[in-house]
């Protein structure tokens, strides 16, 4: 589990959820929002105070309708989030990043997963760059 500074708040995942590009892969969506210094653009009534100001956040969204089993989901979240916190230093800052599992998420292998993670945040950071 990654620290709870690097989670994003139920306000901004709404937020990002609304305003952010979109990057789809077949065993996941990718919602990502550069992180500004413009505090005026974000729901919260005054900024967030953590060590690293321009650290990325992230938010995971196991839906019922990939299982209807608590279990099952917070183990998916779980394994995407250990996955964010061992490549963490590679993943580059500054942005909020929510990922919303698909159908097709539950029965694929560790490695894929991390794959394909990593590849749409690599794919998103050049994206949001240009």
């Amino acid at each position: 589990m990654i620290a709870k500074k690097y989670r994003l708040t139920s306000s901004l995942i709404d937020f990002v959820f609304k305003k952010g590009a979109k990057v789809s892969s077949c065993y996941f969506l990718l919602i990502f929002l550069k992180n500004t210094d413009n505090s005026s653009r974000l729901p919260i009534e005054k900024p967030l105070q953590f060590t690293e100001e321009n650290a990325s956040r992230f938010a995971i969204a196991v839906s019922k309708k990939i299982s209807p089993s608590a279990v099952i989901r917070n183990s998916l979240r779980r394994t995407i989030y250990r996955i964010l916190q061992k490549h963490f230093h590679e993943i580059k800052s500054g942005y909020h990043v929510l990922i919303i599992t698909k159908q097709t998420f539950i029965n694929i292998p560790h490695s894929i997963i991390e794959q394909e993670i990593l590849g749409c945040l690599l794919y998103t950071s050049d994206a949001a760059d240009e």
